[in-house]
């Protein structure tokens, strides 16, 4: 049963990921932590268990939905090429910290997060977006680079919540801003759920299906999900209008704003 929840949530991630670039950790960490308390496993490992597992997923699903971002041209290969090096070396950071900082504040830092970008998404006004694209300078590249793989490795936000805003900021369709924040996905994935692998494997109390921190079951069913909703993701977004991609985001992030807080 719990197997097939997880495919479910697969579906809706996969088309939330296609559409609005946001379909990672900001649905999966609060599903996989309101799953794992009913498994009776504690709140902190199910925190780090929710955490990995989402970068694994966000990892994998990324190549599969960048795949059909890049064939609809909607990524902008110029400037992905630019901040990927630093989210790399944000994942990596970030990967370290998550040794040291306690499991509370982890989920305090997730929460406030959401809420700021979801605050900020107001502030970058719908109709901004029929201006030219303004490309961003190096300086804000390596900050947004850093900042997004930081946030990645901590709370499995696979970069949407910053990416997004950044995008919209600099004038790009939500269709462009979806393509960057699935792109970005993998190499800051890549390293981070191997950074968050080599320091858990082994541990004891992991419950079974563990290898490390990625519980397999999750992640498996969320992959097998992923697979049908990310193309329709996708399709969707080439055909609604912008301003209903942009509200959609923000009551995605609403609604896991209020989970956090219950």
């Amino acid at each position: 049963m719990i197997f097939l929840i997880y495919i479910i949530v697969g579906i809706f991630t996969g088309i939330l990921s296609g559409w609005v670039g946001a379909g990672g950790g900001i649905i999966i960490v609060p599903v996989m932590l309101e799953l794992t308390t009913g498994q009776g496993i504690s709140s902190e490992l199910g925190m780090h268990l929710a955490v990995t597992t989402s970068l694994g997923f966000i990892m994998v699903n990324s190549l599969y939905t960048t795949f059909h971002h890049h064939r609809s041209k909607n990524l902008v290969i110029p400037l992905f090429k630019r901040i990927a090096i630093f989210a790399i070396i944000g994942a990596l950071v970030g990967g370290q910290l998550d040794k040291v900082i306690p499991t509370f504040w982890i989920k305090i830092l997730f929460t406030v997060t959401i809420i700021g970008v979801f605050i900020q998404s107001f502030l970058n006004r719908t109709g901004s977006l029929n201006q030219q694209p303004v490309y961003p300078g190096g300086l804000s590249r390596a900050t947004m680079g850093v900042s997004v793989g930081v946030l990645a490795s901590l709370v499995g936000v696979g970069g949407s919540a910053i990416t997004n805003p950044y995008m919209l900021h600099h004038h790009y369709p939500m269709k462009k801003s979806a393509a960057m924040s699935t792109a970005l996905a993998f190499p800051m994935g890549l390293f981070a759920i191997a950074s968050l692998l080599v320091s858990s494997v082994g541990l004891s109390g992991l419950p079974a299906g563990s290898l490390g921190y990625l519980y397999l079951p999750a992640f498996v069913g969320l992959l097998v999900g992923s697979f049908i909703g990310s193309p329709l993701g996708v399709m969707i977004v080439k055909r609604v209008p912008e301003k209903a991609s942009v509200w959609l985001f923000r009551v995605v992030l609403l609604a896991v704003i209020m989970q956090m807080l219950v």
